[in-house]
């Protein structure tokens, strides 16, 4: 069995510091929170340094997410993985995986299936879709952030308290058996990987899940099939993308796009008329602004029409 190279935190700030990868270096140390001071050190001694063929393979890790447009985060208590990805078409992907503070990493040769992924990492059943539950649950900010912090033995009394509902005993059990965490997807862009284009959490609950969602100052946490979860998760993520694709198109193919470039067309044409330029009759001076202003106003206008009707949606 080959293998699998692991790496800590203050190893990959050197090599992205080396390789002046400044993105990543960011988000390694906002992610492992490391001190300024910490960083100033750790660039000091990658600069006084000869790496040599040293960290090679960790080298062409990082250089590779450097291309690639999205990351997909999926975290649960003391694991994590993450998926680096331009698009759901691409045969090649790259994987990150951090357990107990160090990185490891792996390319795939195949498409990216969100379902699969998830339902691999978080250990779920993808054609499950009992929903016993059937319940939704509010509660306060303020709780919420109680149940995570407070001491485990008050913890215990308040989830046999009598009084409480069977429901809110069902939950904190769960939460209980989850380590008094959530597990979360997050999607973000490689270039500002600590804004999440999308975000999600949850909480297993035997072969459902209990879907946390924050509503202004309250918390729900609302039960799920699994089905139904991976489902929402797929559908929600791959219309980001398509969105994002569909923006990028528009910069390419827009209103804006098309003025220009039908504009530097016509000058190349009006160009090349003016190769024999000396040869020339008066009267052609005004045929040829006539036959450049006709056109121009045709782009502008068909450039107006590409602006105003909106783009077929597939």
């Amino acid at each position: 069995m080959e293998k699998i190279s692991t790496y800590s935190a203050e190893e990959i700030l050197k090599v992205c510091h080396l390789l002046k990868l400044h993105n990543l270096f960011k988000s390694y140390a906002e992610e492992n929170e490391i001190s300024a001071q910490k960083l100033k050190q750790i660039k000091k001694e990658t600069d006084s340094s000869y790496f040599g063929e040293r960290y090679r393979e960790l080298r062409d890790y990082l250089e590779q997410i450097n291309t690639y447009t999205y990351r997909m985060k999926m975290e649960q208590p003391n694991f994590s993985q993450r998926l680096f990805f331009n698009s759901f078409r691409n045969k090649k992907w790259l994987c990150e995986t951090v357990q107990h503070g160090y990185y490891s990493y792996s390319f795939k040769q195949t498409n990216v299936n969100i379902i699969k992924e998830l339902s691999n990492f978080f250990k779920l059943d993808e054609s499950s879709e009992i929903n016993d539950l059937k319940v939704n649950v509010k509660v306060s900010t303020a709780y919420y952030n109680g149940i995570h912090l407070m001491p485990e033995q008050e913890y215990l009394d308040m989830m046999r308290d009598p009084h409480l509902s069977e429901t809110n005993q069902l939950f904190l059990k769960d939460f209980l058996r989850n380590e008094r965490q959530i597990n979360s997807v997050a999607l973000s862009k490689t270039t500002d990987m600590q804004h999440n284009l999308y975000g999600t959490a949850f909480i297993p609950s035997g072969n459902t899940l209990w879907l946390i969602e924050t509503d202004k100052s309250d918390v729900l946490f609302l039960s799920s099939s699994v089905t139904g979860y991976l489902n929402m998760v797929q559908s929600d993520i791959k219309s980001l993308l398509t969105s994002a694709g569909d923006q990028k198109n528009e910069a390419k193919f827009g209103a804006l796009p098309f003025l220009r470039n039908s504009s530097l067309v016509l000058l190349g044409i009006i160009i090349l008329f003016l190769v024999n330029v000396q040869m020339w009759q008066d009267y052609r001076w005004f045929m040829m602004v006539l036959f450049w202003a006709q056109f121009q106003i045709l782009i502008v206008l068909l450039a107006f029409i590409i602006k105003i009707k909106p783009s077929p949606k597939h």
